[in-house]
């Protein structure tokens, strides 16, 4: 048994022979008044600090947990710090202990309460990617939501990316590796429809679409003149130039009365003389014939109207007393009630007519003046490109030019010859409509790209590549994974890859002692076995070994070998620390004979525990301090106990 249980069966034993002594002189009485048993029966009234008293037994209090005495006639009552004998004085104020009473040894237990908290600060788990807070007097730690600590925290599923842990923003961030694949080709899209993108052995291969085109200038050109390449859907195409003609049998335009011909690789449509395809192509301004356009001909027909006329003397018929009128183009017969004397007697109120008296037959005669008019219809000329209308103030027709109105395509050119002129011979109006590429200078051929030279001959544009120019990176591609293309002002430029690799052999270091591959576009460099570079002793891990530098190789020393170590009076240290003796051999090994203390040496014995001693001769102990704390604290306990039992008996 330790010191410290037997001085704590001491103790309980004083504690339980004060306890018996107290209880064999004490029996219990009551009064009416309150107070605690005594001795003698009598109630004792409960002492306070300061009250006056002979000897300690008057200050007894009753409370196992404070010490009584009487100085100077004057109760002082000390309270044993941590001693108990209820619950309640336990209580520590603190909702994150669970307050107890050992009533064995009295003593207060504030146990802490598992990830109980009071405030914020007592939750900090140091966790930069956690959010802490204290809630209802609990710890919450949540977690933030794509916080990394490490770039392990940042690993992914793919092995074509590098991940990475940003430690000042807490992010992650995942670097594709160039030229990296998973074995789905998708991954090695590079944006360029022009080519076929797979994936092996975990690389990125590119192969160029025949026939695939990104601008026009990518399309070949043909010899024929009206036709210019273009890329559609990734594909070129012969695109056709409208107007365009390579000889007069693609310029027919339909119109019967047009010459139609190549010139320059444009079209030209002159206009036929009286060549008409409507019959208001024939109108002759007379409005005493029927104009008519002959369409097996195309030549104008314009008949005379029976008993038309266009001026009074066109009328015959007259006699003394009646006068013959042409009126809207047809002779009118106008009798008059008198025969005249004068001209003045033969006025008929027209300001558009002379008149005047043949006095020899007593006749009027009525002259229609030429060009002039009362109404707008009577200035009809027949015409669709004049405006006609009559002037009332001056009575003169006016028959005014349309602007820009045809009878026919000819009546339309612009002299442009980049225009296709035609007339519109439902409205007499004419069309310009513009050549596409046709040009008339070099400032007319612009085709929005940097890559080619523009030129303008025979009044079609011509667009010529320039080698090596580019407008996107994509029209730089070489093929080669080892490189990053880009475009910059129309020039591609190819940087290479770092440590970028597509044979074995663009791997090829220095070091003659390591195994030199491409993998995945990537060199590495794998140290190879038993290689060396230096003549040193330990070639490897064996002291009899060399390099060989003709082939790099640790090769066994025949010398080193066959000769052994030999040692006399060597020495060895064994685990447990002493001095032993070498054997001595010739050619041998060496052998230990340790960890035996010798004289003179020192151990020290795990066997310690408890203040229990192991010694050798000459050396030294150990003690533990422990059991002589615990005596003390042993005499400390059968002390108070005993100091508690004698008060009991006292009483």
């Amino acid at each position: 048994m330790s010191s410290f249980t037997f001085l704590q069966a001491i103790g309980r034993g004083a504690a339980a022979l004060g306890l018996a002594i107290g209880v064999a002189g004490f029996t219990p009485s009551c009064s009416s008044e309150q107070g605690s048993p005594t001795q003698t029966g009598v109630i004792q009234q409960a002492v306070e600090a300061g009250s006056a008293c002979t000897s300690d037994n008057d200050c007894d209090d009753g409370d196992l947990c404070t010490l009584d005495s009487c100085p100077s006639n004057v109760c002082v009552i000390t309270r044993v710090n941590g001693c108990c004998t209820s619950v309640a004085q336990c209580n520590d104020s603190n909702v994150c202990t669970t307050d107890t009473c050992d009533t064995t040894n009295f003593q207060c237990n504030n146990q802490a309460i598992t990830n109980c908290c009071t405030s914020v600060g007592a939750c900090d788990d140091n966790d930069v990617c956690t959010t802490d807070a204290c809630t209802g007097n609990q710890c919450q730690h949540t977690q933030i939501q794509g916080c990394c600590r490490l770039d392990s925290d940042c690993a992914d599923t793919s092995t074509c990316t590098t991940n990475t842990c940003n430690t000042t923003t807490r992010q992650c961030s995942r670097t594709s590796i160039p030229g990296c694949c998973t074995g789905n080709a998708a991954l090695c899209d590079d944006g360029n429809p022009c080519t076929n993108q797979a994936c092996a052995a975990g690389t990125c291969s590119y192969g160029n679409v025949p026939g695939c085109c990104t601008q026009n200038f990518q399309c070949p050109d043909d010899t024929n003149p009206c036709t210019r390449p273009e890329c559609t859907s990734n594909a070129c195409t012969l695109a056709p130039i409208a107007g365009c003609c390579v000889d007069a049998s693609t310029c027919d335009d339909g119109d019967p009365c047009t010459t139609d011909t190549c010139a320059g690789n444009v079209c030209q449509h002159a206009a036929r003389q009286n060549c008409c395809a409507l019959d208001s192509a024939c109108a002759d301004t007379n409005p005493c014939t029927k104009d008519a356009c002959d369409p097996a001909t195309r030549s104008c027909e314009n008949q005379a109207v029976s008993h038309c006329c266009t001026q009074d003397s066109d009328c015959t018929g007259a006699s003394k007393c009646a006068v013959q009128r042409c009126e809207s183009g047809v002779c009118v017969s106008r009798t008059t009630s008198f025969c005249c004397k004068n001209d003045g007697e033969c006025n008929d109120g027209n300001a558009c007519t002379t008149d005047s008296c043949d006095v020899s037959n007593g006749r009027c005669t009525i002259t229609r003046t030429a060009g002039c008019c009362e109404l707008d219809g009577d200035c009809f000329d027949g015409n669709p490109c004049t405006s006609d209308s009559c002037n009332t103030s001056t009575k003169v027709c006016e028959n005014l030019v349309v602007s820009d109105c045809c009878v026919r395509d000819g009546d339309c050119n612009d002299s442009n010859v980049c225009s296709a002129d035609t007339c519109e011979l439902a409205t007499h109006t004419c069309k310009h409509s513009p050549i596409s590429d046709c040009c008339t200078g070099n400032s007319d051929c612009t085709d929005a790209t940097a890559c080619t030279t523009q030129s303008c001959a025979s009044s079609r544009c011509s667009f010529v590549p320039v080698a090596g120019c580019c407008t996107l990176d994509a029209d730089c591609n070489d093929g080669n994974p080892c490189t990053t293309e880009s475009c910059a002002s129309g020039t591609c430029s190819y940087q290479p890859v770092a440590n970028c690799c597509r044979t074995d052999g663009d791997c090829v270091d220095t070091n003659t002692c390591t195994v030199d591959a491409c993998t995945n576009n990537l060199c590495t460099h794998t140290a190879g076995q038993d290689c060396c570079t230096i003549d040193a002793p330990g070639c490897g891990s064996n002291p009899c070994t060399k390099c060989d530098f003709s082939a790099s190789k640790c090769i066994t020393d025949p010398v080193c070998a066959d000769a052994g170590t030999a040692g006399t009076g060597g020495s060895s240290s064994g685990t447990g620390g002493g001095s032993g003796t070498g054997a001595v051999g010739s050619g041998g090994t060496l052998s230990f004979e340790g960890g035996i203390p010798g004289t003179g040496g020192s151990s020290t014995s795990d066997a310690s525990t408890n203040g229990d001693k192991s010694e050798d001769d000459g050396g030294c102990s150990c003690r533990t301090a422990g059991a002589q704390q615990s005596a003390s604290f042993g005499w400390m306990a059968l002390a108070a106990l005993g100091l508690t039992a004698l008060r009991r008996r006292r009483r």
